[in-house]
């Protein structure tokens, strides 16, 4: 019976990629620098919801609300974690600033939904160092 339960058992969470962006991107004869998987620190709090003045070009003041979760990239910046279903953000972990430059309507930033019985994938880019 255990055998049988093991097999059935999913597995529910979240994965990715963690990417960093740097240098000239506007088009032209040098060659774009192509996004690298980084090693960083991953904060996952409940959906947060930032004040526009909480964000300075894509860094986060530190939020009120605590971490339910910190994790680790490898060195090409993938990451997997279990979550209860729920809807969270993701912020990284930039020296002493957090990352975080996407938002959805309701201004919560880096969003994703954990459905349950699925492990769904989230992909963020460190961008702070590229020009557009």
């Amino acid at each position: 019976m255990l055998i049988s339960i093991h097999a059935r058992a999913q597995k529910q969470g979240v994965k990715g990629r963690i990417t960093l962006l740097t240098g000239n991107q506007m088009p032209g004869p040098e060659k774009m620098a192509k996004p690298k998987g980084v090693k960083r620190t991953i904060w996952i709090y409940l959906a947060l919801e930032v004040d526009l003045n909480q964000a300075t070009n894509g860094f986060i003041s530190k939020p009120k609300q605590k971490p339910i979760k910190k994790i680790q990239s490898n060195k090409r910046g993938y990451f997997k974690t279990t979550l209860p279903p729920g809807h969270y953000s993701l912020l990284i972990q930039e020296g002493e600033k957090l990352w975080g430059n996407q938002f959805n309507e309701q201004m919560i930033i880096n969003p994703f939904i954990v459905v349950k019985h699925q492990v769904i994938e989230f992909n963020v880019e460190i961008n702070h160092s590229a020009y557009f």
